[in-house]
C-alpha cells in the first residue's frame, strides 16, 4: 500500500450548492463530474469532498466516483456536506454556524441525501431549520462513522467571538458535549488564527473536561476567574508570572490544544477561479483516504502539514523493503516513511530485523546479522529504497542507531550529555572593557598625599647669593692642529708657484697669496696663544675661589636638591588629586553597551550566550570602589582617604582603591554565561525577538521558555537523547528506548518529538511500549512472531482488521487504549466530558 503526503481539499462546491442556499447561486455552475475532477487534478488534489451548502447529490458523487474508476486516475472523493447548524442566541435571535460532516465510504448515499433534504425542506416543500443536535441524531440512523469539523474564526464560524459569547447556556452545553465527536477541529481558520486563538479555543474546551474540574475543584468562583484571567493574559503575551498551579492549568491547555486540527481549505466555489491560499497534506494512502483523514483530525502533530507547495517530498533513499532468508524461508518486510514500530514479544526476532539492517549498512557490521544470528543461518540480505533502486550489503546510507546501551550510558553518564549540550552555544562578541579598565588604571594610581614637603619655604631663605656657588674651570685650546693644516697649505701653494713658472705664467698674483697665507698662520697662532694665557689665569683664580668654600655654602647646595625634591613631590599629589577627580567624572558619566545575546536554537531546546550587566552598573561600580574604604559611603570619601583621614583608610584585605572593583570584574559577571533552555512555545521565532536579557527573561516569565541550567543531570540526558532527533542523518533507528526511560518522558517528550520528526525522517523504533507505538502514530507496524518460525507481518492503523489485531498484540490489550487513545475509539481519559 503506497502511502505519502497527500494534498487534500474537503471544502469545495458544486452547481447543487445553489439548491438549498440561495446566496450561492452566482458563485457556482452547472459542471461535468470530470471537469469538476480535472480542475482539482491540475492542482495536484490528490483527496477532496463537495461541500454543498446543506445538500448532497448521490448522483453527482456517483458520477465523480465513475470517472476516476474509468480512468484509473490518482485521486480520491469523500462523501462530505457543509451543514447551516441553527443556534439560539441569548438576544432572542437565532443564527446558524457552518459544520462540515464527512461520511465513510460505506456510507448509502441514497439514504444520505434523503436525510440531508428532508433537515432543510419538510414535506410540504417548507425551508426548516435544523439545529446541531437534530443534525447529529439524523446522521445516527446512517449507521457509519462520520468526522464533524466545524467552521473556525469566521462569521459562521463555532468560536467566532460574537456567535460564541450569544450562544445560550444551554446550547453552549450540548457543543461541549459532543466534543467527543471531534467538534474541536476547525476548518478555513484565518492564518491569524494560529498561536493565540487556538490557546483559547483549547482553554474555552479544557475548562469543561474533568482533568480541568480535577485541577480546580478546590477553587472559589472569585479565585477561578482570577485562574482564568491569569492565563488569558499569558496567551496575550502579558509580562505576568503564573503559580505553580496556574503553570499547570495552563501546560494542560497546551497539551490539550494539541488533539485539535486546523485546516485552511479552498472554499472554491465552482463558478470562480480555483486558487487555494494554503494547501493542506494528511499523511496516508488513496485506498484507504476517509480513515487517513480520521487520523489526521485524530492526530494533527502527526499527520498534518501546511504549506504553500504543491508537492510534499520524502526522500528516495529511505527504506521501502527489506528481504532476507532464515535457513530455506525468505522474509520480506515493507517500511513506511515516518514512524515503523517493530513490535511483538520478547525473543520474537525484533532484533534480528535490525541487525539485518546493519548489514544493509556495514557488510561486516560486528552487530548485524550475518555475525550475530549466524545461528539462524541468515542470508540473501538485501533492500529496495524508496525509489525503487535495489540496496545492497553496505549500500544502505544516512542511518544512525541508537542502542539500548547507548541509551542506557546516556542516562547513566550525564557527562556526555553535557558535553555534547555544551557545543551548541554560539560564542558571543567580548564587551568593551576600555571603560572600566581605564577606571581601574586611575584607581590603582589613587594613594594618600605625601606631605614631606613643608620645608620648601625654610630652604628658599637659606639660599645665599649667587656668586657663593661653585663655578667651573674651562680646557686650553691646542694650536698643533692649526699649525699643522696651515703648513701643509702653504707647501702644496709653493708647489703650484713652482708650476705655473715652468710654463713661463705670470706669478705674482700667487706669490702674494702665498704671503697672505704665512701672515695669517703666524697671526692665529698667537692669539691662540694669548687666549690661553687668559683661561689659565681664570683657572687658576676658580681654582682659588673654590678651594675657599665653606661648610655653610655646602649646606645650601643640599637646600636646593631638597627643594627639587619637594616640587616633585607637590606635582605627584597634584596628579593623585586630579586622578581623584577622572575617577568621579567617570563614574558619574559611565555607560557600557552589552552585546546582542546570541542564540542557537536545535529542535525544542534554545541554547542562549550572553553578558549578565546589570542596568545600574554604575553604582555598583561606585559602590565597588567606595567599599574598598573604612566608614565610605560615597566618592567623596576618597578626598578624604587621600588627605589620610584616619577613619577613611582601606580595608584590611584591600591592596588598593579599586581592589574591591577588580575582584568584581573578575566575576563571572564580565564572562558569557551560557544557558539551556526548553522551548515551551514553539511558535515563536526566538532569533528575532530575544535581544537582550530582558528579552530572556520576559519569554521564560511568560512561559514561553523553561530554564534547564540547572536541571539535574538526567534531565540534560533526557534533553541530549530530544536532540538526537535532529541528526543528519534521514533514517534513525532505535532498540527500544522505552527501557531506560520512564513514562513521563515517554508521554511527554519521546512521543511529541517523534510526531513532529517523522515528518521530516524516517524512524524504525523497536518497541512493546503502546505509548511509543500508538501515541507515537505509527504510520507502519510490523507485527514480529516467532512460533517455531521467525514471521514478520505488516500492519496500517488505518485498517479496522489491522487495528484489532495491534489492540491484541500490544502490552495490556485493549485495556491499556482506554485511557486516552481516541484512535481505538473509547473517549475515556483527561479529555472525557462531565456532561457526557
Amino acid at each position: 500500500m503506497k502511502q505519502e503526503w497527500l494534498l487534500i481539499d474537503m471544502h469545495t462546491h458544486s452547481g447543487y450548492s445553489k439548491i438549498n442556499k440561495k446566496s450561492d447561486v452566482a458563485k457556482v455552475k452547472e459542471m461535468k463530474a470530470e471537469d469538476f475532477i480535472n480542475e482539482l487534478i491540475s492542482h495536484n488534489v490528490k483527496v477532496f469532498s463537495v461541500t454543498d451548502h446543506n445538500y448532497y447529490s448521490c448522483d453527482f458523487y456517483n458520477e465523480l466516483d465513475e470517472y476516476i474508476e474509468r480512468n484509473g486516475l490518482d485521486i480520491k472523493v469523500i462523501n462530505g456536506i457543509e451543514f447551516d447548524a441553527y443556534v439560539d442566541l441569548e438576544d432572542g435571535s437565532r443564527d446558524f454556524i457552518h459544520i462540515c460532516v464527512y461520511f465513510n465510504n460505506n456510507v448509502d448515499r441514497i439514504k444520505l441525501e434523503n436525510i440531508v433534504n428532508s433537515l432543510y425542506k419538510s414535506p410540504n416543500g417548507e425551508e426548516l431549520q435544523p439545529d446541531f443536535v437534530q443534525i447529529l441524531n439524523e446522521l445516527y440512523e446512517l449507521k457509519t462513522k462520520f468526522i464533524v469539523v466545524p467552521h473556525g474564526d469566521k462569521d459562521r464560524g463555532l468560536f467566532k467571538k460574537h456567535m460564541i459569547d450569544g450562544l445560550n447556556f444551554n446550547e453552549v452545553s450540548e457543543y461541549y458535549k459532543y466534543a467527543m465527536y471531534k467538534i474541536f477541529n476547525a476548518f478555513d481558520v484565518s492564518p491569524g488564527f494560529f498561536g493565540k486563538s487556538e490557546q483559547f479555543w483549547a482553554t474555552s474546551f479544557c475548562e469543561k473536561t474533568k482533568k480541568f474540574e480535577e485541577l480546580t475543584k478546590d477553587k472559589s468562583e472569585e479565585e477561578l476567574n482570577v485562574i482564568k484571567c491569569h492565563i488569558s493574559d499569558i496567551i496575550k503575551n502579558k509580562d505576568i508570572t503564573l503559580t505553580e498551579e496556574e503553570q499547570e492549568i495552563y501546560n494542560y491547555v497546551l497539551k490539550y490544544g494539541a488533539y485539535f486540527s486546523y485546516f485552511n481549505f479552498s472554499d472554491w466555489h465552482n463558478a470562480e477561479p480555483y486558487n487555494p491560499k494554503t494547501n493542506n497534506f494528511i499523511f496516508g494512502s488513496l485506498d484507504t483516504a476517509f480513515e487517513s483523514f480520521e487520523m489526521a483530525t485524530l492526530d494533527p502533530v502527526s499527520r498534518i502539514i501546511l504549506s504553500q507547495d504543491t508537492d510534499i517530498q520524502i526522500p528516495s533513499t529511505i527504506l521501502n523493503k527489506v528481504n532476507f532468508n532464515i535457513k530455506d524461508q525468505t522474509k520480506e518486510i515493507q517500511f513506511s516513511p515516518g514512524l515503523n514500530a517493530i513490535v511483538g514479544k520478547r525473543g520474537s526476532g525484533k532484533s534480528l530485523l535490525l541487525s539485518v539492517i546493519r548489514n544493509l549498512v556495514d557488510k561486516d557490521d560486528s552487530q548485524g546479522a550475518l555475525v550475530k544470528y549466524r545461528n539462524l543461518n541468515v542470508s540473501n540480505i538485501s533492500g529496495e529504497n524508496r525509489g525503487g533502486i535495489n540496496i545492497s550489503l553496505g549500500g544502505l546510507s544516512s542511518v544512525a542507531f541508537l542502542t539500548q546501551d547507548e541509551i542506557k550510558e546516556i542516562f547513566e553518564n550525564p557527562d556526555r550529555a553535557q558535553r555534547t549540550i555544551s557545543g551548541y552555544f554560539k560564542s558571543i562578541k567580548a564587551i568593551d572593557m576600555s571603560k572600566i579598565n581605564n577606571i581601574i588604571a586611575i584607581g590603582d594610581k589613587i594613594v594618600p598625599i605625601n606631605e614631606n614637603y613643608k620645608n620648601i619655604t625654610s630652604n628658599i631663605l637659606a639660599i645665599k647669593k649667587f656668586s657663593d656657588y661653585n663655578y667651573s674651570i674651562r680646557s686650553l685650546l691646542n694650536d698643533v692642529d692649526i699649525k699643522t693644516n696651515f703648513t701643509k697649505l702653504i707647501n702644496e701653494l709653493k708647489d703650484t708657484l713652482k708650476n705655473v713658472e715652468a710654463i713661463g705664467l705670470s706669478t705674482e698674483e700667487l706669490k702674494e697669496e702665498l704671503n697672505k697665507l704665512q701672515s695669517l698662520q703666524l697671526y692665529y697662532l698667537k692669539m691662540i696663544k694669548l687666549y690661553n694665557v687668559v683661561i689659565d689665569n681664570n683657572n687658576k683664580r676658580i681654582l682659588d675661589i673654590n678651594s675657599k668654600r665653606t661648610n655653610n655654602q655646602v649646606t645650601q647646595r643640599q637646600n636646593m636638591i631638597d627643594i627639587k625634591n619637594a616640587l616633585t613631590q607637590i606635582e605627584e599629589n597634584f596628579a593623585i588629586q586630579l586622578n581623584v577627580e577622572k575617577m568621579k567624572f567617570l563614574l558619574n558619566n559611565f555607560s557600557i553597551e552589552n552585546p546582542p545575546v546570541e542564540i542557537f536554537q536545535k529542535g525544542k531546546y534554545l541554547f542562549a550566550t550572553y553578558y549578565e550587566i546589570p542596568e545600574n552598573i554604575k553604582d555598583i561600580l561606585t559602590e565597588k570602589i567606595t567599599d574598598t574604604i573604612t566608614r565610605s559611603n560615597s566618592l567623596f570619601d576618597i578626598d578624604k582617604y587621600i588627605l589620610k583621614d584616619p577613619n577613611r583608610r582601606l580595608k584590611a584585605n584591600a591592596s588598593s582603591l579599586v581592589y574591591e572593583l577588580k575582584k568584581y570584574v573578575n566575576n563571572n559577571i564580565f564572562n558569557a554565561k551560557k544557558e539551556f533552555y526548553e522551548i515551551k512555545n514553539d511558535s515563536l521565532d526566538y532569533k528575532t525577538i530575544i535581544k537582550s536579557m530582558e528579552d530572556l527573561n520576559n519569554s521564560v516569565n511568560s512561559g514561553n521558555l523553561a530554564n534547564l541550567t540547572n536541571a539535574s543531570p538526567g534531565m540534560k540526558s533526557v534533553a541530549y537523547l530530544d536532540m538526537l532527533f535532529d541528526l543528519e542523518e534521514t533514517i534513525l533507528i532505535l532498540d527500544q528506548p522505552e527501557d531506560n526511560i520512564d513514562n513521563d518522558y515517554i508521554s511527554n517528550y519521546l512521543v511529541p518529538n517523534i510526531k513532529n520528526k517523522k515528518k521530516i525522517k524516517q524512524l524504525i523504533f523497536v518497541t512493546h511500549n503502546p505509548s511509543v507505538a500508538v501515541y507515537g502514530d505509527a504510520f507502519n507496524y510490523i507485527f514480529v512472531e516467532n512460533n517455531d518460525e521467525i514471521t514478520y507481518r505488516n500492519f496500517i492503523i488505518e485498517k479496522y482488521e489491522d487495528k484489532e489485531s495491534l489492540i491484541k498484540i500490544l502490552e495490556g490489550g485493549r485495556q491499556s487504549f482506554s485511557n486516552r487513545n481516541k484512535k481505538f475509539g473509547n473517549v475515556l481519559g483527561e479529555e472525557e466530558y462531565g456532561n457526557n
